[in-house]
């Protein structure tokens, strides 16, 4: 890690060690298999992954059988009524992006000087 950091970030580097090392430690406690981090150019050290633990596996249980994945499928089409207006397509010319054509305006390097 050192040879990563610049000797300036060393001792932030030192402070990130340590509580690494305390978030190793509180993920063993916990069962947590795997710990992903990564270390910046100034030192501070970022947890980029953590592992889920034994109590967060208990947590998640199986869907039951009878549960349906897929609830949109069975849902009828909206009747609307007269709102139906609104949700129509509606097409309009798009504006143009630069004003009208100018190419009959005089220019200034054409207009004679006032006699």
């Amino acid at each position: 890690m050192h040879a990563h950091v610049p000797p300036v970030f060393w001792p932030v580097l030192w402070v990130y060690i340590l509580r690494l090392w305390l978030t190793l430690y509180e993920a063993a406690l916990e069962g947590r298999e795997t710990v992903l981090y990564t270390v910046g150019r100034s030192g501070i050290i970022y947890v980029t992954h953590m592992a889920d633990s034994e109590a967060e596996r208990r947590a998640r249980c199986p869907l039951g059988k009878g549960f349906d994945r897929t609830p949109w499928i069975r849902l009828l089409p909206l009747d609307l009524g007269r709102l139906a207006a609104l949700f129509q397509p509606q097409f309009r010319e798009t504006p143009p992006l630069h004003p009208p054509c100018t190419a009959n305006t005089p220019s200034l390097h054409h207009l004679a000087a006032p006699p």
